[in-house]
């Protein structure tokens, strides 16, 4: 009985599949997963569909593009108010013209929110690539899906506190007193959006923290080409993991990899 750790799958639901097959993932163990489940990858109504019927042994934690993809879905659900939606909520063909028309009229509405609006073209791309995948309902469910998820998961392995997050963890936002280029009022934003901060101010004394958000392939503080990059924190007693290894990015970079730990010794797996 073991249990895993991955981030960051952004839509690669084949390098997913060969992760679940490599650590031959049992019924038995716990799968946690620290989010970003779509966006950039091609395979985004894959990943989706197989996280609404997931097995009960997978655990789901909420990542900065998740929480801006509910937002996207929002934003259509009120949308086919204002535009008063009179088409089949599970119709493919409805979904598309309903799309269509927030395109047209969002603008009109708001302009910062309609040029945020499906930023990294997730939603078009699932219209274009998947023919009848997608319905108002289908997207209400995956918005319903990830409105649910928690921000960090808490665990005990081995006598010492575990704590996995999407980006970085803090116990109290005075915890953050001292870091000025972004001032953190919410804890739930340095959870999603926090990066070297998360290991100068974040962290909890005599734990583990594991984390993803920003790709190992990146130059800067937890750069390790395409490896998980691991720090330990001897103030704190805190060890800090940064599992995201860029795996969105394989046919661009020969370094990038989908990374895996497992908790229970802490080994790490790529493909």
């Amino acid at each position: 009985m073991s249990t895993y750790v991955m981030s960051d799958l952004h839509g690669c639901f084949d390098a997913f599949m060969q992760m679940l097959k490599k650590v031959d993932f049992k019924e038995k163990d716990t799968l946690i997963l620290a989010g970003d489940y779509m966006d950039r990858g091609a395979q985004n109504y894959e990943m989706l569909e197989w996280l609404v019927s997931r097995p009960k042994n997978v655990i789901m934690l909420l990542g900065n593009h998740d929480e801006e993809f509910i937002e996207y879905i929002q934003i259509i659900e009120l949308m086919a108010q204002k535009l008063d939606f009179k088409g089949d909520y599970d119709s493919y063909e409805d979904f598309c013209d309903l799309y269509d028309a927030i395109e047209l009229e969002l603008p009109k509405y708001n302009k910062e929110a309609a040029y945020a609006f499906d930023f990294y073209e997730t939603i078009i791309n699932i219209i274009s690539e998947k023919e009848g995948g997608i319905t108002l309902n289908k997207a209400i469910r995956w918005r319903q899906m990830l409105d649910r998820l928690p921000y960090f998961h808490k665990m005990e392995s081995n006598g010492k506190e575990v704590i996995v997050v999407h980006a970085g963890y803090a116990e109290d936002v005075k915890q953050l007193v001292g870091y000025k280029r972004f001032k953190y009022e919410y804890l739930e934003d340095f959870y999603l959006h926090a990066r070297d901060e998360s290991i100068e101010f974040g962290g909890k004394e005599n734990a583990i923290i594991i984390a993803g958000h920003t790709p190992t392939i990146v130059e800067g503080f937890s750069f390790n080409s395409g490896r998980i990059f691991h720090y330990h924190d001897d103030k704190k007693n805190c060890d800090f993991y940064d599992i995201d290894c860029g795996a969105v990015y394989r046919d661009y970079d020969k370094t990038a990899h989908l990374a895996c730990i497992r908790i229970d010794d802490m080994k790490e797996f790529y493909v």
